[in-house]
Protein backbone atom coordinates (compact mmCIF):
# COMPACT_ATOMS: atom_id res chain seq x y z
CA UNK A 1 0.00 0.00 0.00
CA UNK A 2 3.19 2.07 0.94
CA UNK A 3 4.69 1.70 -2.21
CA UNK A 4 1.34 2.19 -4.23
CA UNK A 5 0.60 5.70 -2.04
CA UNK A 6 4.45 7.30 -3.55
CA UNK A 7 4.05 5.94 -6.91
CA UNK A 8 0.85 7.90 -6.70
CA UNK A 9 2.64 10.78 -5.38
CA UNK A 10 5.81 10.73 -7.50
CA UNK A 11 3.45 10.56 -10.91
CA UNK A 12 1.63 13.66 -9.67
CA UNK A 13 4.18 15.28 -8.76
CA UNK A 14 6.28 14.82 -11.85
CA UNK A 15 2.73 15.46 -13.74
CA UNK A 16 2.86 19.06 -12.30
CA UNK A 17 6.15 19.95 -12.99
CA UNK A 18 6.20 19.20 -16.23
CA UNK A 19 2.58 21.30 -16.79
CA UNK A 20 3.31 23.98 -14.26
CA UNK A 21 5.51 25.82 -16.86
CA UNK A 22 2.54 27.40 -18.86
CA UNK A 23 1.05 28.60 -15.43
CA UNK A 24 2.15 31.18 -12.26
CA UNK A 25 3.46 35.14 -12.61
CA UNK A 26 6.32 35.95 -14.52
CA UNK A 27 8.88 38.56 -13.03
CA UNK A 28 8.43 40.63 -15.84
CA UNK A 29 5.46 42.16 -16.04
CA UNK A 30 5.63 42.86 -19.46
CA UNK A 31 6.95 39.58 -20.95
CA UNK A 32 4.67 37.57 -23.11
CA UNK A 33 2.93 34.95 -21.11
CA UNK A 34 1.99 31.14 -22.51
CA UNK A 35 -1.26 30.71 -23.65
CA UNK A 36 -2.81 26.93 -21.89
CA UNK A 37 -5.04 25.25 -24.28
CA UNK A 38 -8.05 25.69 -21.85
CA UNK A 39 -7.70 29.37 -21.03
CA UNK A 40 -10.62 31.60 -21.63
CA UNK A 41 -9.61 34.85 -23.07
CA UNK A 42 -11.25 38.28 -23.44
CA UNK A 43 -10.76 39.64 -26.97
CA UNK A 44 -9.73 43.31 -25.20
CA UNK A 45 -7.13 41.77 -22.75
CA UNK A 46 -4.79 40.13 -24.78
CA UNK A 47 -4.11 37.64 -21.81
CA UNK A 48 -6.14 34.95 -20.45
CA UNK A 49 -8.55 36.15 -17.52
CA UNK A 50 -7.69 33.23 -15.18
CA UNK A 51 -4.71 31.27 -14.14
CA UNK A 52 -4.88 28.00 -12.69
CA UNK A 53 -1.66 25.55 -10.52
CA UNK A 54 -2.05 22.73 -8.99
CA UNK A 55 0.62 21.15 -6.65
CA UNK A 56 1.56 17.99 -4.97
CA UNK A 57 3.02 19.00 -1.14
CA UNK A 58 4.54 17.04 1.75
CA UNK A 59 4.88 18.73 4.73
CA UNK A 60 4.78 18.19 8.78
CA UNK A 61 1.00 18.27 8.27
CA UNK A 62 1.58 15.22 6.15
CA UNK A 63 1.16 14.90 2.12
CA UNK A 64 -0.88 16.91 0.34
CA UNK A 65 -2.34 18.96 -2.95
CA UNK A 66 -3.08 22.80 -3.78
CA UNK A 67 -4.96 24.32 -6.10
CA UNK A 68 -4.71 28.14 -6.89
CA UNK A 69 -6.30 30.69 -9.09
CA UNK A 70 -5.12 33.71 -9.58
CA UNK A 71 -8.03 36.92 -8.84
CA UNK A 72 -5.84 39.26 -9.54
CA UNK A 73 -2.18 40.70 -11.77
CA UNK A 74 -0.28 40.23 -8.13
CA UNK A 75 -2.20 38.09 -6.57
CA UNK A 76 -3.95 34.35 -5.79
CA UNK A 77 -6.52 32.06 -3.79
CA UNK A 78 -5.00 29.30 -3.05
CA UNK A 79 -6.81 26.14 -1.21
CA UNK A 80 -5.45 22.57 -0.08
CA UNK A 81 -5.56 19.62 1.81
CA UNK A 82 -3.10 18.17 3.98
CA UNK A 83 -3.24 14.07 5.66
CA UNK A 84 -0.91 12.02 7.54
CA UNK A 85 -1.75 9.48 9.69
CA UNK A 86 1.19 7.25 12.18
CA UNK A 87 0.09 4.48 14.61
CA UNK A 88 2.33 3.43 17.21
CA UNK A 89 2.08 0.33 19.86
CA UNK A 90 4.02 0.54 22.90
CA UNK A 91 3.92 -0.59 26.66
CA UNK A 92 4.49 1.75 29.64
CA UNK A 93 4.21 0.59 33.31
CA UNK A 94 2.19 -3.11 32.59
CA UNK A 95 -0.39 -0.84 30.31
CA UNK A 96 -0.80 -1.67 26.32
CA UNK A 97 -1.48 1.76 24.46
CA UNK A 98 -2.75 1.93 20.99
CA UNK A 99 -1.94 5.39 20.07
CA UNK A 100 -2.99 7.01 16.53
CA UNK A 101 -1.89 9.89 14.53
CA UNK A 102 -4.36 11.31 12.03
CA UNK A 103 -3.98 14.60 10.90
CA UNK A 104 -6.11 15.76 7.90
CA UNK A 105 -6.70 19.67 7.22
CA UNK A 106 -8.12 21.70 5.04
CA UNK A 107 -6.61 25.62 4.31
CA UNK A 108 -7.45 28.09 2.25
CA UNK A 109 -4.68 31.39 1.51
CA UNK A 110 -4.27 34.31 0.39
CA UNK A 111 -1.19 34.67 -1.70
CA UNK A 112 0.14 38.31 -2.50
CA UNK A 113 3.45 39.19 -4.48
CA UNK A 114 4.09 42.60 -3.17
CA UNK A 115 6.40 43.26 -6.27
CA UNK A 116 5.14 41.31 -9.01
CA UNK A 117 8.19 38.98 -8.41
CA UNK A 118 7.94 35.26 -6.69
CA UNK A 119 8.22 36.59 -2.88
CA UNK A 120 4.96 36.31 -1.32
CA UNK A 121 3.08 36.91 1.70
CA UNK A 122 -0.04 34.55 2.25
CA UNK A 123 -2.35 35.45 5.41
CA UNK A 124 -4.93 32.18 5.41
CA UNK A 125 -6.73 29.58 7.66
CA UNK A 126 -6.00 26.47 8.77
CA UNK A 127 -9.16 24.07 9.84
CA UNK A 128 -8.48 20.39 11.49
CA UNK A 129 -10.87 17.65 10.43
CA UNK A 130 -11.92 14.88 13.11
CA UNK A 131 -9.27 14.15 16.40
CA UNK A 132 -5.89 14.00 15.22
CA UNK A 133 -4.51 12.51 18.36
CA UNK A 134 -6.08 9.39 20.29
CA UNK A 135 -5.40 6.26 22.25
CA UNK A 136 -7.06 3.29 23.37
CA UNK A 137 -6.23 0.42 25.74
CA UNK A 138 -7.26 -3.17 27.23
CA UNK A 139 -5.44 -4.79 29.75
CA UNK A 140 -5.72 -8.37 29.60
CA UNK A 141 -7.74 -10.10 33.23
CA UNK A 142 -5.83 -10.66 36.08
CA UNK A 143 -2.67 -8.59 34.58
CA UNK A 144 -1.46 -6.04 36.74
CA UNK A 145 -0.30 -2.66 36.23
CA UNK A 146 0.86 0.67 37.87
CA UNK A 147 -0.75 3.69 37.87
CA UNK A 148 0.49 7.02 40.05
CA UNK A 149 2.90 4.44 42.05
CA UNK A 150 0.13 2.04 42.57
CA UNK A 151 -0.44 -0.87 41.70
CA UNK A 152 -3.65 -1.99 40.19
CA UNK A 153 -5.15 -5.67 38.60
CA UNK A 154 -7.53 -5.97 36.00
CA UNK A 155 -10.38 -7.57 36.92
CA UNK A 156 -11.09 -11.37 35.72
CA UNK A 157 -15.09 -10.52 34.77
CA UNK A 158 -14.52 -7.20 33.61
CA UNK A 159 -10.99 -5.98 32.12
CA UNK A 160 -10.13 -2.79 32.74
CA UNK A 161 -10.42 -0.25 29.24
CA UNK A 162 -9.40 3.47 28.38
CA UNK A 163 -9.23 5.54 25.94
CA UNK A 164 -8.23 9.08 25.76
CA UNK A 165 -7.90 11.75 22.87
CA UNK A 166 -6.62 15.52 22.37
CA UNK A 167 -8.30 17.95 20.00
CA UNK A 168 -6.76 20.89 18.71
CA UNK A 169 -9.06 24.21 17.84
CA UNK A 170 -10.31 23.33 14.81
CA UNK A 171 -9.49 26.17 12.78
CA UNK A 172 -6.72 28.22 12.91
CA UNK A 173 -5.11 31.77 11.52
CA UNK A 174 -2.06 31.17 9.87
CA UNK A 175 0.49 33.10 8.05
CA UNK A 176 3.13 31.72 5.79
CA UNK A 177 6.19 34.09 3.70
CA UNK A 178 8.05 32.35 1.14
CA UNK A 179 9.29 32.45 -2.50
CA UNK A 180 7.71 30.84 -6.05
CA UNK A 181 4.19 30.70 -7.47
CA UNK A 182 1.92 27.55 -7.87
Amino acid sequence: MKKKFCLVMLSCALFVASVSTAFGQSTDPDAPRPQPAASVSHPDSGEDSRRVGIGVKVSSLGAGGEVAVRVINRANVRAGFNAISYSHTFTKDGIPYDGQLNFKTFEAQFDYFPRAGRFHISPGVLAYIGDPITARTSIPSGKSFSLGGTIFYSDPAAPATGSGRISFNRAAPMITVGWGNL
